[in-house]
């Protein structure tokens, strides 16, 4: 096999612990969700902060390896939501995040991330951290965390999708990022 940039990303040991990490945080939801949803958010960011910018994987491999891995993700998810009883609440979440990953890997336009926010992990959220809380999920004041929690992902999603890739190409990497050894120029 002729030996390229991304197969030096591939096979090296931080892309195998990082994945390995993805899949750990994916089981854990089975035995906690709530941390284990957590673990699965600092993972999520983890691979984009290592393969991407530390090891220079390309956007479009990044995205063919991450967008599985969700779905593992997301599979665990919705196991624990029928095992409590929630998951024809969630179903409808599920599908639409399905709708606006299947047209973003067709077309290959991040604009598809904000068009269709990824309201799954957030409905789960809300429902497993109410249900640890013992609250009344469907009081006035919870009913408001959610709505709150969805608004905040769409500001999210569009932060993540379009200022952020923006920055990158118009200042370079931030202080933080460079701290942490990125020394190298954005290349997607």
């Amino acid at each position: 096999m002729k030996r390229t940039a991304q197969n030096h990303v591939t096979g090296h040991p931080l892309f195998w612990l990082v994945l390995f990490a993805r899949f750990a945080a994916a089981g854990y939801i089975l035995i906690d969700p709530l941390w284990g949803f957590v673990a699965t958010l600092v993972f999520d960011y983890v691979d984009a902060l290592t393969w991407m910018h530390m090891l220079g994987m390309r956007r479009k491999l990044y995205y063919q390896i991450d967008k599985p891995m969700d779905w593992v993700s997301y599979v665990a998810m919705y196991a624990v939501a029928i095992q409590m009883g929630f998951s024809l609440l969630l179903a409808p979440f599920l599908v639409y995040r399905l709708v606006g990953q299947v047209i973003f890997m067709t077309t290959g336009k991040q604009k598809y991330f904000v068009l269709f926010p990824n309201f799954f992990e957030v409905v789960f959220f809300w429902y497993i951290l109410g249900n640890r809380l013992g609250a009344d999920l469907w009081s006035q004041q919870f009913l408001g965390l959610l709505a709150g929690l969805l608004v905040l992902k769409l500001i999210q999603e569009f932060l993540l999708y379009y200022v952020w890739p923006w920055y990158l190409h118009h200042r370079g990497y931030p202080w933080i990022l460079r701290l942490l050894g990125q020394t190298k120029k954005v290349r997607w």
